[in-house]
C-alpha cells in the first residue's frame, strides 16, 4: 500500500507542475484533440511508393510539416485553365505512329490501357505529386498517405490515444464509348493502434460539374468502413457519368467538365469526424460524333504527342519533312523571314481544328499547294503529294495569318511520295481520332530515328 501511495502521489506532483489541476479522486482528464493528414510529395515516399515519414512520439502533425484537417472543395476549372495546368505540370504521354498503321476496323479501339496498382507504384516518383499520374487520355493513379491521431495533451505533454495510418492509391479509368469517369480506392500498408480500431474510415470523392448539375453526377461516391473491415476489404470502386443527347452533329460536341477531388476522413469513438483532401485532376466529357467512337471521357490534364520514325519506310519521308520544320524552319518554303514553326512540344503544340472547313480547305488550297507547284513543279506526276507541315487540320496551318496576327509564311510545304504522306495523315486521323483529339484541343509531334 505505501508504495502505491508513493507512485500516485508522485504522479500528482508531476501534473501539478505542468499546471494541471488535479484531485485525489479522478487521474487527470486534459484535453483530447484529432488530427488528420493526407500526405503526397515524392519528398515523403521512396521509389516504389512506400510512406518514408515517422509520427512524431507526440503525434504532432505540424512538427512533419503539415497544417492538418486540410479538407477542401473542388473547383470547376474550364477547358483553358486545364490546358495551362497541364503545361505547367508538365504531363505529357504519347504514342509511337507504328501503332495506328493497322487501324481498327470503324467502331473499334485500341486498348485504353488502365493502369494497376502494382504499375501506379512503379510510377512513384510521378504519381506522388499533387496531381498524380495521368499515363494517357484514359488512365489516371495518385499514392498518398492518410494519417490519423487521437491524443491527450496534459500542458505540453502529449501523448497519441491512438494511430491510424494507410497508403491510399487512386485508380481512374475514362473511356472511348462511355460518358463515365470511375475511380478505384486501394488501401494497403494499414496501421491501427489502440483507440483507432473503434474508429472508422470513410473515403469519398466529390465533383465540380459545369456547365450543370448533370455534368458530373455521382453513382457511388463514397465509403465507410471500420479499419477491420478496411484490412478484409481494401477497395471501393466510386463511379461518375455525365449525361448527354445522342452524338449528332445538331446536339454539338455537349462539352462538360468535372473536378475531382479525393477526401479521407476518420472517427474515432466520441469525436467528431475529421477530415483532410489531397488529389485532385480533371475529366472532359463530349459526345464529339466525328470521333472513332461517338462519345467518351478523358483526363484533360495533360498533353498528347505522336511520334514519326525516320526508319519507319512507311512514313519516313514525313517524318524528315517535319524534323526540318521543327528544328530548321529557315531552310524550308516558303522563304520568309524570323521563320517559327510550333507543334515540337507541349509548350508550343499544335491545336487541332474540325468545325471550320473553309479554314482547312484554305491551309492546303491555297497557302500550301501554291508553294509546292512553285517549287515542284509537276510533282503529281512523280506520284508525289505536296505534305505541309503544321497539318491542315489544325489553326496552326498555313492560312493562319489570314486569322490571327501572325505573319505569312509561318508553316512548310514540301512535295513528297504520294503514299508516304496518305499514310502519315491516316496515322494522324486515327490517333486524334483514338485519343479523342477534338477540335481546340492540344497535342505535339516527335520525330524519332
Amino acid at each position: 500500500m505505501r508504495g502505491r501511495t508513493r507512485v500516485f502521489c508522485v504522479l500528482i506532483l508531476v501534473v501539478s507542475a505542468l499546471g494541471v489541476p488535479v484531485t485525489a479522486s479522478a487521474a487527470p482528464a486534459g484535453t483530447v484533440t484529432v488530427d488528420t493528414a493526407y500526405i503526397s510529395g515524392p519528398q515523403w515516399f521512396d521509389s516504389r511508393g512506400h510512406f518514408t515519414g515517422r509520427v512524431p512520439a507526440d503525434g504532432d502533425l505540424s512538427k512533419m510539416g503539415f497544417t492538418p484537417n486540410q479538407a477542401g472543395s473542388p473547383r470547376v476549372t474550364t477547358r483553358a485553365e486545364a490546358a495551362e495546368l497541364a503545361r505547367k505540370s508538365g504531363s505529357t504521354y504519347g504514342r509511337p505512329s507504328g501503332v495506328f498503321a493497322t487501324a481498327p476496323a470503324p467502331g473499334r479501339v485500341l486498348s485504353d490501357d488502365p493502369i494497376s496498382p502494382a504499375e501506379c507504384r512503379e510510377h512513384a516518383d510521378l504519381a506522388t505529386q499533387p496531381q498524380g499520374w495521368i499515363k494517357n487520355h484514359f488512365s489516371y493513379c495518385h499514392i498518398g498517405t492518410f494519417l490519423a491521431i487521437e491524443r491527450r495533451c496534459i500542458g505540453v505533454v502529449c501523448v497519441p490515444l491512438g494511430i491510424f495510418q494507410t497508403r491510399v492509391t487512386l485508380l481512374g479509368e475514362a473511356y472511348n464509348g462511355s460518358r463515365a469517369a470511375d475511380f478505384r480506392v486501394v488501401l494497403d500498408e494499414i496501421t491501427v493502434s489502440d483507440s483507432a480500431w473503434r474508429g472508422r474510415f470513410a473515403y469519398r470523392i466529390d465533383c465540380a460539374g459545369a456547365p450543370s448539375s448533370s455534368s458530373c453526377t455521382p453513382r457511388t461516391e463514397s465509403m465507410e468502413r471500420s479499419p477491420i473491415e478496411w484490412i478484409a476489404d481494401p477497395e471501393v470502386d466510386l463511379n461518375f457519368w455525365s449525361d448527354a443527347d445522342e452524338p449528332r452533329p445538331e446536339h454539338g460536341e455537349q462539352l462538360a467538365f468535372g473536378v475531382f477531388l479525393g477526401t479521407g476522413a476518420f472517427t474515432f469513438r466520441g469525436r467528431p469526424t475529421t477530415e483532410s483532401s489531397k488529389p485532385e485532376t480533371s475529366v472532359r466529357f463530349d459526345s464529339a460524333w466525328y470521333l472513332t467512337t461517338g462519345e467518351g471521357s478523358i483526363f484533360d490534364r495533360t498533353v498528347p504527342w505522336m511520334s514519326y520514325s525516320k526508319s519507319d519506310t512507311e512514313v519516313d519521308e514525313t517524318a524528315a519533312h517535319i524534323e526540318q520544320a521543327q528544328l530548321d524552319p529557315a531552310s524550308t518554303k516558303p522563304t520568309v523571314p524570323d521563320k517559327h514553326i510550333p507543334g515540337a512540344s507541349a509548350q508550343d503544340p499544335l491545336t487541332r481544328l474540325y468545325h471550320d472547313t473553309v479554314r482547312r480547305d484554305a491551309n492546303r488550297d491555297r497557302f500550301a499547294i501554291p508553294v509546292c507547284r512553285a517549287e515542284w513543279p509537276g510533282y503529281p506526276d512523280r506520284n508525289q503529294d505536296c505534305d505541309e507541315y503544321p497539318f491542315s487540320s489544325t489553326y496552326q496551318g498555313a492560312a493562319r495569318h489570314e486569322y490571327e496576327n501572325v505573319p505569312y509564311g509561318m508553316f512548310s510545304a514540301r512535295a513528297l511520295d504520294a503514299d508516304d504522306n496518305e499514310e502519315a495523315g491516316t496515322r494522324l486521323g486515327i490517333f486524334m481520332g483514338y485519343d479523342r483529339i477534338i477540335d481546340g484541343d492540344d497535342f505535339y509531334v516527335r520525330i524519332v530515328s
